[in-house]
């Protein structure tokens, strides 16, 4: 991939949204901003990542053919890993409707602020992506205050903070969600639905919405073969 535009990036201690509107849309700033920090950010600072394993394994195959080894930056402690799908709940736990629920998310809000509180100043942590949890049948609410308290752990070390998310208007909790981060984010991408294309060639529109100066940038995206292009529109 091939990115120069230096407004995509966080500025330390900001929180950046990144909402994608269709499922037939990689989420192409993910593999930037995690490529583009794997790169630059000097020994002293580190990545923390929440997502899914198969997410990860994606990202790194990405990287790789883009000349950069994430799992090498990984067993180095460069890059720490919190995989979503490792929580699974106590046999005894039961959901609302009475069925069996097996997913633990207080052990998981306790491993993830635990890492963002071990991350050395001016570090980064990124989250792809909240439709998995809201999948997992948890509570926005508990979500949305999940985040908020992230925000102040990393905001006191510079940390800057990038979550990604799949959504659509006809999710309402969801959306619901997105609206309410939407106001606590320094900076939005927000990715449309595409015009053309599938999967790696793609046509679409994104806007930029910095909440810091109240500025806004439209670009046509394009992505050709893990290259993505923009032009301001």
């Amino acid at each position: 991939m091939s990115f120069d535009q230096n407004w995509l990036y966080p500025k330390q201690g900001t929180f950046m949204l990144n909402t994608i509107r269709s499922v037939q849309t990689q989420p192409f700033a993910f593999d930037l901003l995690l490529q583009h920090y794997a790169k630059t950010l000097p020994p002293s600072t580190h990545i923390g990542l929440v997502l899914l394993d198969q997410n990860w394994s994606h990202y790194n195959a990405v990287a790789t053919k883009c000349g950069l080894n994430l799992k090498q930056r990984q067993l180095n402690g460069l890059i720490r890993f919190v995989n979503i799908f490792d929580y699974p709940a106590p046999p005894t736990t039961i959901s609302s409707d009475g069925l069996g629920y097996d997913f633990d998310w207080d052990r998981l809000v306790q491993d993830v602020q635990s890492l963002a509180e071990q991350l050395p100043k001016d570090s980064i942590l990124m989250i792809d992506d909240l439709s998995v949890l809201l999948s997992l049948d948890i509570d926005i609410m508990k979500i949305y205050s999940f985040i908020r308290n992230l925000r102040k752990i990393l905001s006191l070390k510079q940390c800057s903070l990038f979550i990604s998310t799949h959504y659509s208007f006809d999710d309402e909790p969801l959306y619901s969600l997105v609206t309410s981060l939407i106001y606590e984010c320094e900076t939005w991408l927000d990715c449309d639905q595409p015009r053309s294309g599938y999967s790696l060639k793609i046509n679409g529109i994104a806007k930029f919405h910095n909440r810091l100066d109240r500025s806004t940038i439209e670009m046509n995206y394009k992505i050709a073969n893990r290259n993505v292009q923009f032009k301001k529109i």
